[in-house]
């Protein structure tokens, strides 16, 4: 299986678009080796080829929500002209799920956009290897949650307190394997911020997010998580199904 490293958002749009870009795809040289290859590489199931597509992102693939809406790739879950950019989609009456990463090595990464008015929200994470959990104020440009007291007041050492009169609580650091870090929000948040993730290992790691809340207030639309699609994001998905494309000729030419 090939993971792409995509930007957030582009591999739903990808899975999306893939089909409407079939045929300029079909027009590169086709790849050789023991599958079935006409531009892009397959093993002659074009639906199955599109569902494993639509799930490969650069650090989160949605395993499950469970907030009454069934989706593989996201795309159902956000309304028509727009795409899946966020790894939640924040329903407006709630929900929760599990999604599963990979983090690119030695990096911090903005794992997820979390809008103002998400209600008791909690987010946690675990992987093999020693990866830190942050909660970040784009807006106040510093850290709700960090794990170092110098850095933001709620920290491994005081790992609970309010912020901007919402209780925040941090389970600590974590650095045996398998970690685990959460960060739970009581309350309606009063401003938009991020969750961030580092990573320290040598090289990528998976990992996997557990998340639930109650709902967002007020309901915004598109959804938190959704975008109005455009034609940059489009030809943004288009260059990625042709680094995919090169990526599969080059795997079943070498094999």
């Amino acid at each position: 299986m090939v993971l792409l490293h995509l930007p957030f958002g582009s591999a739903c749009l990808f899975g999306l678009l893939i089909a409407e870009w079939m045929p300029h795809i079909a027009s590169l040289p086709p790849s050789q080796g023991g599958q079935h290859c006409d531009g892009v590489c397959s093993d002659g199931d074009t639906s199955a080829l599109l569902q494993r597509l639509g799930k490969q992102r650069q650090v989160a693939v949605l395993a499950s929500d469970t907030n009454g809406s069934t989706s593989t790739d996201g795309i159902s879950l956000c309304p028509a002209s727009t795409y899946r950019s966020g790894n939640i989609v924040f329903d407006c009456s709630g929900a929760s799920g599990t999604q599963s990463f990979l983090m690119p090595a030695k990096k911090m990464e903005t794992a997820q956009d979390i809008p103002k008015g998400a209600v008791n929200l909690q987010v946690g994470i675990t992987a093999e290897v020693d990866v830190d959990v942050f909660l970040y104020d784009a807006g106040a440009k510093k850290y709700v949650v960090h794990y170092s007291g110098k850095r933001a007041s709620i920290n491994d050492k005081a790992r609970s307190g309010t912020y901007q009169g919402v209780p925040v609580t941090f389970s600590g650091d974590d650095r045996t394997s398998p970690v685990t870090e959460t960060v739970t929000l009581d309350g309606t948040l009063p401003f938009a911020c991020s969750l961030k993730l580092q990573n320290y290992a040598d090289e990528e790691a998976e990992a996997t997010m557990t998340y639930s809340y109650i709902g967002v207030e007020p309901c915004p639309s598109p959804p938190p998580g959704c975008s109005i699609y455009t034609e940059f994001a489009s030809s943004l998905a288009y260059e990625a199904i042709l680094e995919w494309s090169y990526a599969q000729q080059v795997t079943y030419i070498s094999a």
